[in-house]
C-alpha cells in the first residue's frame, strides 16, 4: 500500500462514502446481506485510513519542509495583502470569479500541494482586488498567526504536518463561511 498524502486524502474520502452508505442501508429495511457487505467495505475504509495514519507518526522525512513552504505561502499571501491596503483597495473573496469562496478554496489548495509534495512546490496564490470592502482583515490575522505559530514550532512527524493543515483548513472555511452568513462577502 502506498503512504502518500495523496493516498490518505483519497482514504479519507473514500472513508466518508462508507459512513454514508451505510447509514442509507440503515435507514431503511435491508437486506442482510447487503448490510453486512456494507459493513466489510465501511471496516476496510476505516482500516487503511487508520494504517495510513501509523505509518504518517513514524514518517519524519521532510516534515520541517513542509513547515517552511506553509510559512512562505502565509508570507506571500501577507505581502500582497499589506500592497493591497496600500494602494487603497481590498482582496477579493472572488479572487477574479463569480464563487465568493475562491479565494478561500486557492488558499487552502496552496497549502494543500505544500503538503503533497512535502514542502517541494510553495505554490502563490494571486490576490485580485476590488474597490468593496470587507472584513478582510481576520484573513491577515490568520497568516500573521499561522506565521508566528509555524516560527515557534515544528511537525516531529508527517502526521502533524497533516493535522494542522486539515485543522487550519477547517478554521479558513469557518472565517469565511461566517462572513458570508453575515452577508460580508458580497
Amino acid at each position: 500500500m502506498g503512504y502518500s498524502i495523496k493516498d490518505y486524502f483519497e482514504a479519507n474520502r473514500l472513508l466518508a462514502q462508507q459512513i454514508q452508505s451505510m447509514e442509507q442501508l440503515k435507514a431503511k429495511p435491508s437486506n442482510v446481506q447487503l448490510v453486512r457487505d456494507a459493513e466489510k467495505r465501511l471496516e476496510a475504509a476505516a482500516n487503511c485510513v487508520d494504517e495510513l495514519i501509523e505509518i504518517f507518526t513514524w514518517e519524519t522525512t521532510n516534515t520541517d519542509k513542509i513547515r517552511l513552504a506553509f510559512i512562505h505561502i502565509a508570507v506571500e499571501v501577507e505581502d500582497q495583502l499589506l500592497l493591497i491596503k496600500q494602494c487603497g483597495l481590498h482582496p477579493s473573496p472572488f479572487n477574479g470569479t463569480d464563487n465568493r469562496f475562491r479565494l478561500v478554496e486557492e488558499l487552502i489548495d496552496s497549502f494543500r500541494i505544500a503538503l503533497c509534495t512535502t514542502g517541494e512546490c510553495q505554490p502563490i496564490v494571486r490576490l485580485t482586488t476590488r474597490a468593496q470592502e470587507w472584513k478582510s482583515e481576520g484573513l491577515m490575522a490568520y497568516v500573521r498567526d499561522m506565521q508566528r505559530h509555524l516560527n515557534n514550532t515544528t511537525f516531529d512527524n508527517l502526521l502533524e504536518a497533516l493535522v494542522y493543515f486539515e485543522k487550519s483548513s477547517a478554521m479558513l472555511h469557518i472565517f469565511f463561511k461566517l462572513l458570508d452568513e453575515r452577508g460580508h462577502l458580497k
